[in-house]
């Protein structure tokens, strides 16, 4: 073998660990350099059947390394087109985020950043409200649950006063009634008897005077 195809074999066993389309290009050198050799071999040894058929060995080589480098290129290109796109969209949110930063820093510097005490002021200010806010709410469902147990209480006093209270009272309030009457009678008959006791000494005087004239006559 000649130096050049020994160079052409170091560069394909070399490019073999490079990137695909370099191994095949290197792969196309070094079969035209082989092809070549051959040539010269086969012509000094008048063998022209035995030629023919590793030139088309050689030419059938050629097209499937050139299919292949189709192929390679063409999903290489395919590869080359979605990182792009990838990359141009991580590009945009890149520069959307800078957009971003940008307008706050101009927010902070026409002066909104002076106004941060102040809206963490208001901020305290509005959490110890709502502190407040939130024991004035327990003080009051604590006074409410008070309250409901104090009705709670109550109705149960009714009920027993319904139920025992109530019904004790208008026996008692009936017996008063009953006595009420009856001193009403008593009062009653002792009115007419002080007429009557009225009546007699009223009559009783009118005879005295009546006697005491007839003893003057």
């Amino acid at each position: 073998m000649s130096d050049w195809g020994r160079d052409s074999s170091r560069a394909v066993q070399s490019g073999s660990r490079g990137s695909p389309v370099v191994v095949i290009l290197l792969a196309l050198v070094a079969i035209g350099a082989s092809g070549y050799i051959a040539w010269d071999k086969f012509v000094a040894a008048d063998n022209g059947p035995v030629l023919q058929a590793e030139l088309e060995r050689k030419n059938r080589q050629l097209d499937d390394l050139q299919q292949k480098l189709e192929q390679a290129t063409s999903v290489t290109r395919t590869g080359q087109a979605s990182e792009n796109a990838a990359a141009d969209s991580l590009r945009e949110e890149l520069r959307q985020s800078r957009e971003m930063i940008a307008d706050l820093r101009a927010q902070l510097e026409n002066g909104n950043g002076d106004q941060i005490p102040r809206l963490e002021s208001e901020l305290a200010d509005r959490d110890k409200a709502l502190a407040e806010n939130e024991k004035t709410i327990a003080e009051l469902r604590s006074r409410i649950d008070v309250g409901q147990q104090v009705a709670t209480d109550l109705e149960t006093q009714l009920q027993q006063a319904n139920d025992t209270d109530i019904p004790a009272l208008k026996v008692e309030i009936a017996a008063r009634d009953e006595q009420l009457k009856k001193m009403d009678a008593e009062i009653t008959r002792l009115s007419s008897l002080e007429d009557e006791i009225r009546s007699l000494k009223a009559n009783a005087g009118s005879g005295s005077v009546d006697q005491n004239a007839a003893k003057v006559r």
